[in-house]
Formats: C-alpha cells, sequence, structure tokens
C-alpha cells in the first residue's frame, strides 16, 4: 500500500518540470471551455473546465469540476473535485479527485486515487490500472495487470492478467482470467463471478465455498499471511483522503505558478532587484494593504453608492489572498535569481517558486511561529507589489511633469 500511494504521488509530484517547456497553451480562468483543436499541450486551472475540441499533446488541469469529451492524443494529468473522462485517451491517465469517471479506451496506464472511483463498461484499459480510492467500481476491461486498494471495491469487468486487491469489502461479479491475490474483509460472489487461473485469498470469514466461480484446474488457497485488520483498511483509506487533497493543492499552486512565470516573465525578471532587498519597507506597505483594503470595504458598503466598488474590491482581495502564497514563492524564486546573478531560465524558476510553496506550506503549519513567519513572508509579498506600483506612479507623474 505505501509503494503504490508513493508512486501515484511521486507521478503527481515530478510531471511539470519534465513537461514545462514543451507546453505550448496555459489558461487560468474560472470557467474554461476548450472547443478548438489544440496541436499542443495544454495546461489549465478552473473551477469549471470543459474538453470538448481534440488535444494533440499532454492535458494536465486542476479544478472543480472537469469534463473530457473529445480524444487526447497524449497523457492527461487531471486533479480535481467531479472528473470525468469520456473520451479517447493515446497514453497514461494520472488522477486524483472526490468522484471520478471514465468510460473510454485508455491505451496506456491508469493510476486513479480518490474518493469514488468509477470505470464504466466501454472503458478498456490496455496498460497497468491502478486504483485507491473510498469506493471502487470497474466495469470495464483491464489488459494489463491490475492493483486496487479500496473501501469498498466492486468488480465487475474482466481483468486478463494477474490481480491483487486489498479491501474492506470486496464483490467480485466479473472474470479475473489471470493469477490473482485477494485480502478482504468481506467478499462477496455474484452470479457472473469466473476466476479462471490459481488465487490466494484471505477473508476474515475464514475459508469460503467459491462454488461455480472456480474454473475446472483452476486451484485456490486461503492463506493467513495475507490478513489486514479493519484498522489497516480505516487509516490507510483516510490517508489516501488526505494524499488526494494535498495533491490537488500542489498541483493547483503549481499551474498557477507556471501561469504566473509564463504571462509576467518580463515584469518579475525587470523588479527581481526590488524582491531581493527593502524587506521591511515592503512589510510596511503589505501591512497597510493587508489591513487597509477591509477597511474600505466597510467604508464602502456603508453607502448605497459604494456597494458596487465594496464587492469589487471584496473580490479582488479575496482572490489576492487565496494566491498569496503562490504570488510570495514567484517573488522569492526572482530575488533570489537576482541576488546571486544566477539568470535563471523559466524552468529553473519555477522549480525554485515550486520548492519555495513547499517551504512556505510546511512553516505555516508550524502552530503560532510558523504561521505568524508564514504571514509576514506574504504581507512582505503583497508589499513589494504594492511598491512597485508607487515607484512606476511616481515615474510616470514625473515624466509627465517633464
Amino acid at each position: 500500500m505505501k509503494n503504490h500511494v508513493s508512486f501515484i504521488l511521486f507521478s503527481f509530484l515530478f510531471f511539470t518540470p519534465f513537461n514545462f517547456l514543451s507546453a505550448t497553451s496555459f489558461q487560468g480562468d474560472k470557467n474554461i471551455t476548450i472547443s478548438e483543436e489544440q496541436t499542443g499541450d495544454l495546461y489549465l486551472s478552473g473551477e469549471n473546465i470543459v474538453i470538448d475540441a481534440p488535444i494533440q499533446g499532454d492535458l494536465v488541469c486542476a479544478g472543480g469540476d472537469i469534463i473530457i469529451q473529445d480524444s487526447i492524443a497524449q497523457d492527461v494529468i487531471l486533479v480535481g473535485g467531479n472528473l470525468k473522462i469520456m473520451g479517447f485517451v493515446g497514453d497514461d491517465i494520472r488522477v486524483a479527485g472526490g468522484t471520478i469517471f471514465i468510460n473510454e479506451h485508455v491505451m496506456g496506464d491508469l493510476i486513479v486515487a480518490g474518493g469514488e472511483v468509477t470505470v464504466g463498461k466501454d472503458a478498456n484499459i490496455y496498460g497497468e490500472l491502478k486504483l485507491v480510492g473510498g469506493k471502487l467500481n470497474m466495469n470495464g476491461v483491464a489488459k494489463g495487470k491490475v492493483s486496487l486498494r479500496g473501501g469498498e471495491v466492486f468488480w465487475n469487468g474482466i481483468a486478463e492478467q494477474s490481480f491483487n486487491i486489498k479491501a474492506g469489502e470486496f464483490s467480485l461479479n466479473g472474470t479475473l482470467q489471470g493469477p490473482s491475490t485477494i485480502a478482504a474483509q468481506k467478499i462477496i460472489l455474484g452470479n457472473d463471478a469466473r476466476i479462471l487461473s490459481d488465487m490466494e485469498y484471505w477473508t476474515s470469514k475464514g475459508e469460503i465455498d467459491f462454488n461455480s466461480a472456480i474454473a475446472s484446474g483452476a486451484q485456490h488457497r486461503f492463506n493467513t499471511d495475507l490478513q489486514i485488520s479493519d484498522m489497516d483498511v480505516d487509516w490507510r483509506y483516510l490517508g489516501i483522503g488526505l494524499v488526494t487533497f494535498w495533491i490537488y493543492r500542489l498541483l493547483t499552486a503549481a499551474v498557477l505558478i507556471i501561469l504566473m512565470i509564463w504571462m509576467f516573465h518580463r515584469f518579475f525578471s525587470r523588479n527581481s532587484e526590488e524582491a531581493s532587498r527593502n524587506y521591511v519597507s515592503h512589510l510596511g506597505y503589505g501591512a497597510i494593504y493587508i489591513i487597509g483594503i477591509p477597511v474600505l470595504i466597510v467604508l464602502a458598503f456603508m453607502t448605497i453608492i459604494g456597494i458596487p466598488v465594496g464587492f469589487i474590491l471584496m473580490l479582488t482581495y479575496g482572490l489576492t489572498i487565496a494566491l498569496g502564497h503562490v504570488l510570495a514563492a514567484v517573488l522569492i524564486a526572482y530575488g533570489v535569481n537576482f541576488y546571486y546573478e544566477k539568470n535563471w531560465n523559466r524552468r529553473v524558476l519555477f522549480l525554485v517558486a515550486l520548492c519555495s510553496y513547499l517551504a512556505l506550506k510546511i512553516i505555516g503549519a508550524v502552530p503560532l511561529l510558523g504561521v505568524l513567519i508564514s504571514l509576514i513572508i506574504v504581507t512582505t509579498a503583497f508589499g513589494t507589489l504594492a511598491y512597485i506600483w508607487r515607484q512606476s506612479r511616481i515615474a510616470r507623474k514625473s515624466i509627465l511633469n517633464e
């Protein structure tokens, strides 16, 4: 189990740096619909994302609801709340989310971690199938090796090669053609259950009668070494939920960092010197922003005329606060680049920014002192931007006066 989750985590954490330079399109918005064919890789971040046209490269998405309704030629990497893949995928799929539904052919591996995962009957998985989650439903055909870890697992499909499962409850109403290893607190056999090769199993009820489910000549053996406990199942899948959540947070941050570096590289490069000095002054400007904007919002809502302004300020303030750690991480990367005269390219800047983001999150998880340090860093980041904006205003006025 540990190795399985580690592999999923590794896959999500390290895909971006190696694909970064080949990416051709980045988009970030609340609602995104792709309705025209994309010839290269596509990186998206938004609340609602719909893919309604072919993608010839990789697709990387972080969002709340993500629906893929057309073909993806290369890899698919998704993190979100509700995810649906209804289009053909030409290579691997790596997905983490709350509710996940996949109902098309996948030519590579399918690796999924989620709360509730369903693979439809129209899906053929040509590579390895690795599912981890609270509730797993498999109704399609797995042509490669199968590894399942779940609280409740319902297998109604076909496994053509080896089959390995650990679960709280396992319902078999499909076909296992290859050798299988089954460990579950409870095993339920449906009328269509078929086990065609040798099998080792364990269940809390002890040995069970597989009746006609076992093919003639296939051996089955009860193995106590496969035993799992209720506590193991509960804690493992609580851990999966936490890992999925943090993968989602990290991938979302990674996409936002990519967008910031890609879209505002010249701005950050031009002001990187300012990001590496005058910390006390910047902290003061940041404090004015953090404290002053809420005061302005309250004052705006006190008059009818000011209510629209108050709403705009509130939305803008909320968005910037939500992006605080990402913004601070990007400024740290550019500041370090200038201070040490490194002349890093965008790929290295992304890596440094992502590491800085992780460091800020780890520091912020420490009660009191860590939270205070994280707040000071984020406030300084806002102050840096406020100072840069103020200086540009002064420079413009000076030019106009001349």
